[in-house]
C-alpha cells in the first residue's frame, strides 16, 4: 500500500488500468475524479482485457516512496 511505502496519493506517478468491460469506464472515471488529488493526477492508461473470474478492474501503480 502507499502507507507501507511512506507515500500518498500525491506521490502517484502512473497507473495502468485494466478493465474487463468498457461499460465500467464511466463509473471508474467518476470514482477516480473523486479520489485523485487535484493538481497531482498521475499519467493514466486504461485498456480492456480479459481478467480473472469475478475481477472487473486491475491496476498497476507506480508511486514515489518516502514522501510522508
Amino acid at each position: 500500500t502507499l502507507t507501507q511505502l511512506n507515500s500518498e496519493r500525491r506521490g502517484l506517478l502512473q497507473i495502468q488500468v485494466f478493465v474487463a468491460d468498457l461499460h465500467d469506464v464511466a463509473e471508474l472515471n467518476r470514482q477516480w475524479d473523486a479520489w485523485v488529488v487535484p493538481g497531482h493526477a498521475p499519467v493514466r492508461a486504461c485498456v480492456q482485457t480479459g481478467l480473472g473470474a469475478g475481477c472487473r478492474v486491475e491496476m498497476v501503480i507506480e508511486a514515489v516512496a518516502g514522501l510522508s
